[in-house]
């Protein structure tokens, strides 16, 4: 079972210093990406993330998609 990253429940658990060293290092199938981007760029990437969260459903509710 895969979580999404774009869970709003995973990502209320999951610490950004988690989901950076999974972008920097990979993680299963996921390859590392610390020699493809910046630190900068997955810094980023985290706060990009982090906009799904907000997205969390009141309980009972689908969750949404921001821009949609």
């Amino acid at each position: 079972n895969l979580t999404s990253v774009t869970d709003p429940v995973f990502l209320a658990a999951t610490p950004d210093d988690s989901l950076i060293s999974v972008i920097e290092t990979g993680r299963g199938k996921m390859k590392p990406m610390a020699d493809k981007v910046s630190h900068e760029e997955i810094l980023a990437i985290v706060r990009y993330l982090r906009t799904f969260e907000a997205a969390a459903p009141a309980e009972g509710e689908p969750a949404k998609v921001p821009g949609s």
